[in-house]
């Protein structure tokens, strides 16, 4: 394994892709070496980034409630997974903790949801298809314009 590892950091550091072989037995590695191929990947990020990190966040706008059941995912319907479960959170609730992460070194704020399509909103004169998280991002843009 140390082998495999020592050729394929060197590769990296040269910019060389692996080949598919050395790849496939990458994949193939056990538990046992996991901690192993973890250092040799910190040994490659060092060399480009050094101890330089990126903070982004992801605000969950909507969790738990999916109606799709994709059989690997925990928020799916009928899991019995211990996640939070909530519908689409308040706009203006996301739009701060966004600022606050800016505020504190986030230099990417993700909106993501559970789910797939658009969301229906039944409220009102007829069923219409609706994007919650374009209210977070009018927020934001509110919140830039106004100074606060």
């Amino acid at each position: 394994m140390r082998t495999l590892l020592d050729d394929l950091v060197v590769k990296a550091l040269d910019r060389q892709a692996p080949t598919r072989e050395q790849a496939l037995d990458l994949l193939a590695t056990g538990d046992d070496d996991l901690l192993d191929v973890v250092a040799a990947g910190g040994r490659v990020r060092r060399h480009f980034f050094g101890n330089r990190v990126k903070l982004n966040l992801i605000i969950n706008m909507k969790s738990g409630l999916c109606p799709e059941d994709c059989s690997y995912c925990s928020q799916r319907s009928g899991s019995k997974a211990d996640v939070l479960k909530y519908n689409w959170i308040d706009p203006v609730a996301a739009a701060e903790t966004a600022d606050r992460a800016v505020a504190g070194g986030a230099k990417r704020v993700c909106l993501v949801a559970s789910g797939r399509g658009r969301p229906i909103v039944t409220s009102g004169a007829s069923p219409r298809p609706c994007w919650p998280s374009r209210n977070v991002i009018r927020e934001l843009k509110c919140a830039r314009v106004s100074g606060s």
